[in-house]
């Protein structure tokens, strides 16, 4: 053969085994039938899936630039049920073998792949949490996208940095998958990627009929707006022993992210991804529950099994008289914080409440049982201490009233008095005050949990909605004890209030505005060693900054001068020219203020 019929006879096996996928087929087929099943009947066809198999099947794959060679040997196709979207399973480490299809590798005689697992379609009401509530799986029971809750925001925000390349970064994405799942409460992780689906079938994706894997991020990804935290991964999986997720945030976003930050901008490094131990040999034990905390109650929820092993008649708590109802989706009981078996226990920066949901499957829907009593524990975590404020304004005449409740689900409440009866709270604003007049606080807490007691532990007066702000910073209250010569206590009929009064100042800084911030603090009214108990405090306490817990901004007023009132003090503070001729009413104010 001369030279140049080498060369075009190369190229043309090189045009051919490009067109035809990079496949060479033989003729041995008729050589193998000694062994018909190398690797046996294809052993995950289970009743989640229809499995079509091809034993007959010969094919040789070999990428023309690569040594390596598959002989494969059967043939299986998997099929989902319509309300499918994706197919986890088949293999797609190499591109020619990625078609959707499940193979018998006859040089090892196995099939290659994974055992196939259909994902249904995204929904952003069903979530997985772990155990502390800050991490959570939204889209799927056991597949969707990673979020978790950023305490200073308050918001869940998209966990985002997983690398995007399956082809040359495989092992990587699957670690991650791993250790989310992990994390989440799974065995481990099952893809990162799969097969989309159209009417119970593989989708064709190209033009030239080949399949490839989806992207989860791409596919399950909801539209975050841009205002959310993004919590961003670091290059390398944390190497500590009872490592979470949080240890292996490098750091967090909170707004919109920086256009050359191609990890927060990029949907495609959010965490979407499907873990496995949930779908598979999935039985009626299979509880994916979630509590739900408030003032007064704890709730319990589950899906609803499709089969109806579970009854509401199924469902207590480790009290009477609690019973469970349903809805169209799910199976929920409710308990009081100080009922049904609920039982407390105080520690120095919580209240925990708990209870347990006990569950008889398939009690009153068969005559025997041959599974066990699930029982569920469950747990509210609610902070003992708690920030809220108030604000008035000596000469605005806006008008801002707003309520925020805050993590935790304790409802605290501050409200401002003109009267020591304590009767009518504060509603017309602005309200027009004399300086050394009276003002009177009410600090709540909403619970029917009568052995509460609040306690006012620190109230400070800033210039600004800064709780920490110390370029002005006066104490009424500090460590339970009255810092300012004006305030009085009142008393109250119930442990669950506070009252106290102070007259009203100004700052002699400029500013015109008076914040009030009050530390709140929750105990065992039961309990008489508790700190409520202990009262005022002389020596101060000192704290971690993160040892602080949420704040709950509560803005009321403002309250205004008068103006002639105004027109006078601001007259003799020009007057004077020091900041020691003061009002009359404020005079403590300004005096313990320039000696902080």
């Amino acid at each position: 053969m001369g030279k140049g019929s080498f060369f075009l006879s190369l190229a043309f096996l090189i045009i051919w085994t490009k067109e035809s996928g990079g496949q060479t087929t033989t003729s041995e087929s008729s050589t193998s039938t000694e062994d018909p099943k190398p690797c046996g009947d294809f052993q995950w066809d289970t009743d989640n899936v229809t499995v079509d198999c091809d034993y007959n099947y010969y094919d040789i794959r070999q990428l023309w630039w690569s040594e390596l060679r598959y002989e494969l040997f059967g043939r299986c196709n998997v099929t989902c049920p319509v309300e499918a979207d994706m197919l986890v399973g088949p293999p797609y480490t190499e591109r020619y073998i990625s078609d959707g299809a499940y193979f018998c590798n006859r040089d090892n005689r196995t099939w290659l792949g994974t055992p196939p697992v259909c994902l249904g379609r995204y929904d952003n009401a069903t979530m997985v949490r772990d155990e502390s509530n800050t991490v959570r799986l939204v889209g799927g029971e056991f597949y969707g996208c990673v979020e978790m809750y950023d305490y200073m925001t308050q918001q869940w925000g998209p966990v985002r940095g997983l690398t995007r390349w399956i082809y040359y970064e495989h092992e990587q994405r699957v670690a991650w998958a791993e250790f989310a799942c992990m994390n989440l409460g799974f065995p481990g992780g099952l893809a990162t990627t799969a097969y989309q689906l159209s009417d119970g079938s593989i989708k064709i994706l190209d033009r030239w009929g080949s399949v490839y894997p989806q992207y989860l991020s791409y596919y399950y990804e909801p539209s975050y707006p841009s205002t959310v935290p993004k919590f961003i991964l670091s290059q390398h999986l944390p190497t500590t022993n009872g490592a979470t997720l949080h240890n292996a945030i490098d750091r967090v976003v909170r707004g919109p992210c920086q256009s050359n930050d191609y990890p927060c901008t990029q949907a495609y490094h959010t965490m979407c991804l499907a873990c496995a131990g949930q779908q598979n040999n999935r039985n009626s034990q299979d509880i994916n529950a979630q509590v739900t905390c408030a003032s007064d109650s704890i709730l319990v929820s589950f899906p609803r099994p499709t089969d109806n092993s579970i009854q509401t008649a199924d469902v207590q708590l480790a009290a009477p008289p609690c019973s469970a109802e349903e809805n169209s989706t799910h199976i929920y009981i409710q308990a009081p914080l100080t009922g049904c078996g609920t039982s407390r226990q105080d520690t120095d920066d919580e209240i925990i409440y708990t209870n347990t949901m006990t569950i008889n499957v398939n009690a009153s829907s068969a005559v025997i049982t041959r599974y066990d009593v699930i029982e569920i524990s469950v747990e509210c975590r609610l902070p003992r201490r708690k920030t809220v404020t108030v604000n008035f304004d000596p000469q605005s005449s806006s008008v801002f009233r707003s309520h925020i409740v805050g993590r935790g689900e304790f409802v605290i409440s501050m409200e401002l008095y003109l009267s020591n009866s304590f009767r009518s709270p504060v509603s017309d604003y602005p309200l027009s005050m004399e300086l050394g007049q009276m003002l009177y606080v009410q600090l709540q807490v909403t619970s029917d949990d009568t052995n509460l007691q609040l306690f006012a532990d620190t109230c400070k007066a800033t210039p600004t909605e800064d709780p920490d702000d110390s370029s002005v910073l006066y104490h009424l209250i500090r460590d339970g004890c009255d810092q300012d010569s004006t305030v009085a206590r009142y008393w109250s009929p119930s442990t669950l209030e506070e009252r106290f009064g102070f007259q009203a100042f100004a700052f002699t800084s400029g500013a015109r505005k008076v914040y009030l911030h009050c530390d709140v603090l929750l105990c065992n009214a039961t309990d008489p060693t508790s700190r409520c108990a202990q009262d005022c405090q002389a020596v101060r306490r000192r704290r971690e900054a993160e040892g602080d817990t949420d704040v709950y901004l509560l803005i009321q007023g403002p309250i205004v001068l008068n103006d002639d009132q105004t027109a006078r003090d601001d007259a003799s503070t020009r007057h004077a020219g020091s900041m020691v001729s003061v009002f009359m009413g404020a005079c403590a104010v300004m005096v313990l203020w320039t000696g902080i």
